[in-house]
């Protein structure tokens, strides 16, 4: 029987490699923002980011909110006051053409405007409509993708900082802790990869 392998790093090591990640991309990079969902992975990353910025005597930089329209209040709530309690600003990205029709639980791809029906075929869609939800692979795309990048080129960011962890799933067990991405171009600087599940709740 093959035994699991089991990660024997300390917490404490990966922080630092965490924190070396960020103060790299600090140094390299103009324009940044870290993706914050208020969710565990994503604040973790950012009380690291916060501690980076601290250490090298940087302000703090903004993070962007994906709202998708169905948020927890509480979750909103958190938001609020850690921005403000941390002092940082939230640049909130929303793709309001598409929330804005909403049919019975149904987004229409007809009523879509030309950059979302665009997206829609981008990730091979077909058919007339979809579930207001991020269950699927359209609904993702168009309420958390889309508004992400659009934000990204309105603000002509050239990184993002993403809390997520290689042991999340096979898809980004393969990540690395900077890479490039393209339409728009910048980088993706995924500073806790090497946290497990356990890590986060452990930090």
């Amino acid at each position: 029987m093959e035994q699991v392998r089991r990660d024997l790093l300390s917490l404490d090591a990966k922080e630092q490699i965490a924190l070396t990640v960020i103060k790299d991309a600090l140094k390299r990079f103009n324009r940044g923002a870290i993706v914050w969902s208020a969710g565990k992975d994503s604040t973790v990353a950012l009380h690291l980011l916060k501690r980076a910025v601290e250490q090298e005597g940087l302000e703090m930089l903004p993070a962007i909110f994906v709202d998708h329209g169905d948020h927890f209040p509480e979750t909103l709530k958190m938001i609020d006051e850690i921005s403000k309690a941390w002092n940082f600003r939230v640049i909130t990205a929303r793709n309001d053409d598409a929330l804005s029709h909403i049919k019975d639980g149904k987004i229409y791809v007809s009523d879509l405007n030309e950059r979302n029906r665009r997206e829609v075929e981008k990730v091979g869609f077909r058919g007339e409509s979809f579930e207001y939800s991020l269950e699927t692979e359209v609904g993702n795309h168009i309420l958390k993708t889309v508004p992400l990048l659009m934000t990204v080129e309105k603000y002509q960011l050239d990184y993002l900082i993403i809390g997520i962890r290689w042991d999340e799933n096979p898809a980004r067990a393969v990540e690395v802790f900077i890479s490039r991405r393209e339409n728009p171009d910048h980088y993706r600087v995924h500073p806790i990869l090497t946290f497990t599940e356990r890590d986060v709740w452990n930090y």
